[in-house]
């Protein structure tokens, strides 16, 4: 059962570190109410979601 959780954590991770990558590509670096590095994965993957569906003007 350890090995299942150390991997999906691991996936997960992974999984961050590319949608953090994809958020600061469309400009969102985390104004300092939010630290991107601070949210989970599930919490990064509907920011980027909710930024895809808003569109670019995001910042608007």
């Amino acid at each position: 059962m350890g090995m299942l959780y150390r991997s999906v954590n691991a996936i997960n991770e992974l999984k961050k570190r590319y949608i953090i990558s994809e958020l600061v590509a469309l400009g969102v670096d985390g104004d300092g109410a939010i630290n991107l590095y601070d949210l989970d994965y599930y919490e990064l993957k509907s920011l980027l979601a909710t930024l895809k569906r808003m569109g670019r003007d995001f910042n608007a």
